[in-house]
């Protein structure tokens, strides 16, 4: 699928008319309510994911629901978040999915941007923004730039600044979501740790919205998918889903081949080409290279390996949600399994970890992802116990 291409900044720069316009409204006591209502600017991650999900033609809705999904509430202390962009190009991306199309004149600059006022599922607006020239001239060039996109440009008088970002009641809002969001953290932080400490990841991303990311209804799973290639750092990714989207999520043969279906997301689905052949192939090299181990069986969904002292790993993968890891004595006892089937109540799951067969040790959870080339730590640590227990 094709991505469209963006009409570059200098293309548009062109058309700005040369002559001064007038705009409407109390600029300055605006400009001055701008600031007093706006947060201290988004750091640079912020910016690099928008400039990311741009380029990929994302809609500025979804560029915002995402926006919001992360961590940028941490940041607020006043009842608007001022996200600046890095280009007009941007600006205009922005504008199209805007609840409010705004253009500021003052003495200083001239600001102008897309304000996102839907506080549905965030505290508090987003006014994604751009910085011009000191003078009139430059607001007179926004202005007429944005009315030839066919945008309904707006100057507000500070009272109706007030209004349009929802600024009463906004404290109460935002302690809520930081509080909500703390208690939903503490869950994520489990998986995150023990990913971290069974597999080979070593960053995440969590979009941590209020409620399920598909449909915005209250989320009772977190779902992850964790990649990376062969002898390179992992990222985990992570988001919360209701029992309805989860069950859908299930069906896929992965998390992120589910979520690029869900919002249509061209490069995502573009990216998923390994098959599960692919990964079990990959998974081989991994326990020959990583685990020390002899493949003696490799079909089209499980490969077998033996390690010297007689200690068998069978790998099955079908996708992220459907695999397990098996491991035998020489003689075909079943010593120790791993496993995604949703039949056990552990702390993070649904992914688990029956450490001792033998002595029908409770399960616990495995953290782990179904793909050996991130697994391997957890089981190496797994085949040197039962290895060692071989007289």
């Amino acid at each position: 699928m094709s991505v469209k291409k963006h009409t570059k900044a200098s293309a548009l720069h062109c058309e700005f008319r040369r002559k001064r316009q007038c705009i409407g409204g109390d600029v300055k006591a605006t400009k001055e309510r701008l600031s007093s209502l706006g947060a201290k600017p988004m750091n640079g991650s912020v910016r690099e994911m928008i400039s990311f999900l741009y380029e990929r033609n994302i809609p500025g809705r979804s560029i915002d629901l995402s926006i919001c999904a992360s961590n940028v509430a941490e940041y607020a202390d006043r009842p608007l978040l001022l996200i600046r962009l890095d280009s007009l190009d941007e600006m205009l991306h922005m504008c199209r999915g805007a609840d409010h199309v705004l253009c500021v004149p003052t003495r200083d600059n001239t600001v102008g941007g897309a304000l996102y006022s839907d506080i549905s599922r965030f505290p508090i607006a987003r006014f994604y923004h751009l910085r011009l020239g000191p003078d009139l001239l430059s607001a007179g060039r926004l202005f007429g730039v944005l009315k030839k996109s066919n945008f309904n440009v707006e100057a507000p008088h500070p009272e109706t600044m007030s209004r349009l970002v929802r600024e009463d009641g906004w404290k109460a809002r935002l302690e809520e979501h930081l509080k909500v969001r703390s208690a939903r953290i503490a869950d994520y932080e489990k998986l995150r740790s023990g990913r971290a400490r069974n597999t080979t990841t070593d960053s995440s991303l969590f979009l941590n919205s209020s409620g399920c990311l598909i449909c915005g209804a209250p989320p009772d799973f977190i779902a992850s998918t964790t990649f990376g290639g062969i002898g390179e750092p992992a990222l985990l990714t992570a988001v919360r889903l209701c029992s309805t989207h989860m069950a859908e999520a299930r069906e896929e043969a992965s998390l992120l081949n589910y979520l690029a279906k869900a919002f249509d997301i061209p490069f995502l689905m573009n990216s998923l080409g390994r098959t599960p052949e692919e990964v079990l192939s990959d998974g081989a090299s991994i326990m020959q290279s990583n685990l020390g181990m002899m493949v003696f069986d490799q079909g089209k969904t499980v490969v077998k390996a033996r390690t010297a002292k007689g200690t068998v790993l069978i790998y099955r993968y079908e996708g992220e949600f459907n695999y397990g890891y098996m491991i035998d004595g020489g003689n075909g006892e079943k010593l120790a399994r791993i496993d995604s089937a949703n039949h056990h109540r552990v702390e993070v799951g649904p992914d688990h970890l029956h450490p001792d067969l033998q002595n029908k040790v409770p399960a616990t959870s495995s953290f782990t992802t179904g793909d050996l080339c991130l697994d391997w730590p957890l089981m190496r640590e797994l085949i040197d116990h039962w290895d060692k227990k071989i007289r």
